[in-house]
């Protein structure tokens, strides 16, 4: 016997699926006709259409225990011949996992209403569902696992399963760039309303919304910004302009220091820790920055005190703040909780 005529021997003919028209795209290799993505309802010449709860994909031939039938429409496809008995009107179980239904009996729909529930064989789909192929999918999905929605609809988040009109509190609407499909991203922290990861728009109840290089929600104000509860967007931090002359804080009142903090200029009546006065003839006041890691200082040289935490380190008449004491000093700390270098001479050197 010829081996065409050995192969369709074997053919059993079957009523076919109705195609969609679609054609597919290389996500599904092989398949002439898709229903989605996921799905392919004709293989290309040779190849067998083989069906899972996973989708309908093209093969060069069938697996064990399964059948190579021949459709009107749907050309050859694998159909199971080991069937599957604790699914009811399940014809067919996936290999790994026996409780997870492949395919139906004719005239029966594959229904999973989310994922990890309990995947039935249904005479009709439920409301809020369509019939797609042999399965029955949300409405508002274009797929059995709703991996991607109709126009109009977002992903709940990247990557998955079900479909909303809007996004939720506290997430935007961004586009994959890959498969154009909108989905939910989550906003900075403590933020209620955005349109990018980078900016805020409105903050949650007691944060303040700071627009620095980036807008973001805080919890308090930063030096030379004031907490506004009168916007109706939410609660803000606006520049603290008292003081000011000019709207753009440039010129202060007389005897006021002027202050740039974050690239905006302020007003202050005394220069802020950290910093210190500049006072000329002639000329406004101006807040210098001490020098890194001081708390107090005279000038851009000369510390007085050190932040919380470091070490006093004198050098050559100067005051240096540092995390750690270097080689030819000793760390010590006084009855004030005060620490300090101490040089190493001596009967000292011993303990190095």
């Amino acid at each position: 016997m010829e081996v065409g005529a050995d192969r369709d021997s074997r053919k059993t003919y079957l009523p076919s699926l109705p195609l969609s028209g679609k054609v597919c795209s290389g996500s599904n290799p092989h398949c002439a006709t898709c229903l989605d993505h996921r799905t392919c309802q004709r293989c290309q010449e040779s190849f067998l259409l083989l069906e899972s709860y996973w989708g309908a994909h093209c093969v060069a031939s069938c697996p064990g225990n399964f059948t190579e039938i021949e459709t009107n429409d749907n050309g050859l496809v694998c159909r199971s011949s080991k069937g599957c008995s604790r699914i009811p009107k399940c014809s067919q179980c996936e290999e790994t996992f026996d409780d997870i239904c492949d395919k139906c009996d004719d005239g029966f729909l594959l229904l999973q209403r989310e994922t990890g529930a309990e995947i039935q064989c249904v005479a009709s789909c439920p409301a809020g569902f369509v019939k797609h192929g042999t399965r029955c999918r949300a409405d508002m999905c274009e797929d059995f696992f709703c991996s991607r929605c109709k126009g109009g609809w977002v992903l709940q988040y990247k990557g998955g399963t079900k479909c909303l009109s809007n996004c939720p509190s506290g997430f935007y609407t961004r586009e994959d760039v890959f498969s154009g499909q909108s989905y939910c991203d989550m906003c900075r922290a403590n933020c209620t309303s955005c349109q990018d990861s980078y900016n805020c728009d409105v903050c949650e109840d007691n944060f303040f919304l700071f627009n620095g290089v980036f807008s973001k929600c805080v919890q308090h104000c930063p030096v030379g910004y004031l907490a506004d509860n009168s916007q109706s967007s939410g609660n803000v931090c606006k520049i603290d302009k008292h003081g000011c002359l000019v709207e753009s804080c440039s010129r202060c009142q007389e005897g006021w220091y002027r202050i740039r903090i974050r690239k905006t200029y302020h007003c202050r009546q005394e220069c802020p820790t950290g910093h210190f006065g500049i006072e000329r003839a002639g000329k406004p006041n101006l807040c210098g920055r001490c020098p890194y890691n001081c708390q107090e200082c005279l000038n851009h040289r000369d510390c007085q005190q050190c932040k919380t935490g470091l070490y006093k380190l004198v050098r050559d008449g100067t005051l240096y703040c540092v995390w750690h004491c270097p080689q030819g000093y000793l760390p010590q700390v006084d009855d004030k909780e005060q620490k300090s270098c101490v040089k190493a001479t001596g009967d000292l050197l011993g303990r190095l």
